[in-house]
């Protein structure tokens, strides 16, 4: 799993230079659909989401446009829509960040023409800051964009905490459904809001000294649960 420590690589510097402009759950639209929509001649992909704050929202486009073009090029059409996607994806994660990618959608009030300022790609989990709490059992590191998508905050300037692994049979893991598990995101910590990474660390790192037991409120796809965890002395 994503979440798990093993997924840790060397930081590759290449990926300093990736573009971003923040949408995402892209989709190719059938040609069928895309001729009903005057779309002949490309292919047409639609953004299922456009993150809050990103460039691509600051640049006013919004969840359910339709792209047909990219910098002046219709977009082009493959036998498998996984083609079609890598194509369109790459384009946008090779413009450099500080350049500017010019979009042609389709909405509701017809074609328009977008300019995007590109940024730097947020980190990726091999870039992130992570701590484990022994005496508690568990680490977590930094939240980053795939927790963004998973968790529906959809929101560029998004913080918090993350349970990156979970010590077997140790204080964390209770070995049923109140176990906190990799992949939960800290929402409060004895009652008190996580609102950042550093946050969290500093209020993990009291509880352990504490060695007195700790409530996590902890949220989970669709819902949030209660888990409590007695520090190791």
């Amino acid at each position: 799993a994503v979440y798990q420590i093993a997924s840790r690589f060397l930081k590759d510097p290449k990926l300093e230079n990736v573009g971003w402009i923040g949408i995402g759950n892209l989709s190719v639209v059938k040609k069928s659909a895309a001729k009903m929509m005057g779309v002949e001649n490309s292919a047409a992909i639609s953004a299922g989401d456009v993150i809050k704050n990103s460039p691509a929202d600051k640049a006013g486009l919004k969840s359910g446009a339709i792209f047909v073009s990219v910098n002046g090029k219709p977009l082009a059409s493959y036998d498998y829509p996984q083609e079609t996607l890598l194509n369109f994806t790459s384009t946008v994660a090779t413009t450099p960040p500080g350049g500017k990618i010019v979009f042609e959608v389709l909405d509701g009030g017809g074609k328009k023409t977008v300019s995007v300022d590109v940024a730097k790609h947020p980190k990726r989990l091999n870039q992130t800051e992570s701590k484990y709490f022994k005496k508690l059992g568990f680490s977590i590191r930094e939240f980053i964009m795939d927790d963004a998508f998973k968790h529906r905050i959809l929101d560029a300037d998004a913080q918090g905490a993350v349970v990156e692994i979970v010590e077997p049979n140790g204080p964390a893991d209770s070995g049923d459904d109140s176990a906190l598990v990799p992949g939960h995101l800290l929402v409060e910590i004895n009652s008190a809001p996580v609102r950042t990474y550093a946050q969290a660390v500093q209020m993990l790192e009291a509880a352990q000294k504490s060695s007195s037991e700790i409530t996590l409120l902890v949220s989970e796809i669709n819902q949030t649960k209660l888990v409590r965890i007695k520090a190791d002395k």
